[in-house]
C-alpha cells in the first residue's frame, strides 16, 4: 500500500498545476465571450432586418 510522505506539505499547490489551470480558464472564458459577442451582433443583424 502506497504512503503519502509525511514530509510532503499537502497544502501546497504545484505552480505549473495552477499556471494551466488558469490558463484553460481563461481560453474558456475567451470563447464563451467570443461566441456571446457572435450571438449579439447576429441578434443586431436579425432586429436591424426586422425593423
Amino acid at each position: 500500500m502506497d504512503c503519502v510522505d509525511p514530509d510532503l506539505d499537502l497544502r501546497v499547490i504545484d505552480p505549473r498545476f495552477f499556471a494551466e489551470w488558469v490558463a484553460f480558464g481563461m481560453l474558456e472564458l475567451a470563447v464563451y465571450l467570443t461566441r456571446y459577442a457572435e450571438f449579439e451582433a447576429y441578434c443586431e443583424r436579425r432586429d436591424s432586418h426586422i425593423a
